[in-house]
């Protein structure tokens, strides 16, 4: 409804670590969140469903993570996938299996700050061309999502969000 907070689950959330830089940029994905008037109402952090994966058809093959994530969709409006490099070498397909299970449970899907060096196997193509919306910061990975047809925008990357401080 118009005026109403989105709620939002945020997979691949970098704060986890307590490096500053990963701190920096899980700061600035809610601020930049808040000022689309979003709240972020669950956190996932990057050891999170490591076991899930996709298949083919874009269906996810682990049923009990998938009644799990069934449970983080009812509760939220969308969801957002904080990318950076998770996705590089072929890695990242519990992201790709996130994607796709709230695309078939018809929630809008949004990869932000997607570097990529190649692009995934055919199923994971689906998966990125089926999103709401993906930016990315790097010129390599817009020419290649270009190339492929895949929509995406080019932004400076989430940390540039980040609110800097005299001190740490």
């Amino acid at each position: 409804p118009t005026g109403a907070t989105l709620a939002v689950a945020l997979f691949n959330d970098p704060g986890d670590r307590a490096d500053v830089a990963s701190l920096a940029v899980s700061q600035a994905l809610r601020r930049l969140l808040r000022r689309r008037g979003a709240v972020v109402r669950h956190a996932s952090y990057r050891g999170d469903w490591q076991a899930l994966g996709v298949e083919a058809s874009g269906r996810v093959t682990t049923a009990p993570a998938l009644a799990d994530l069934r449970r983080v969709f009812a509760d939220v409006d969308a969801v957002v996938v904080y990318a950076g490099r998770t996705l590089c070498g072929g890695r990242g397909r519990h992201l790709l299996a996130v994607l796709a299970a709230a695309q078939r449970a018809g929630l809008p899907t949004f990869l932000v700050d997607l570097t990529l060096d190649r692009l995934p196997a055919d199923d994971g193509r689906t998966v990125l061309a089926a999103l709401s919306d993906c930016t990315t910061p790097d010129a390599a990975t817009a020419n290649l999502l270009r190339a492929h047809g895949i929509g995406h925008r080019q932004v400076p990357d989430a940390i540039f969000a980040a609110e800097f401080l005299d001190t740490a």
